[in-house]
């Protein structure tokens, strides 16, 4: 992996685990971060972080970004997380 690689997937995984956190803040955590935390614990959450990443990673490696990531990836979790 090169290194440019490794910090986007760092940077995404940020933001990945921002809104699992944000999520686990509410008063009555809902979606799939409410029902992984049930069934499997925060270690279930820690995969979630990492499978979540892989697949937008996965998803977008071609792309070049040129300002649109946080709306993207924020848009992209909405669809994965509720």
């Amino acid at each position: 992996v090169s290194q440019s690689r490794y910090y986007l997937w760092v940077e995404t995984h940020h933001e990945v685990v921002s809104k699992i956190a944000e999520e686990m803040c509410k008063d009555q955590p809902t979606g799939k971060v409410e029902e992984i935390r049930a069934a499997h614990g925060l270690g279930g959450l820690y995969e979630l972080g990492e499978l979540l990443t892989d697949e937008f990673e996965e998803l977008h490696r071609e792309h070049e970004w040129d300002g649109d990531f946080f709306d993207t990836i924020d848009e992209w979790l909405n669809e994965k997380l509720y």
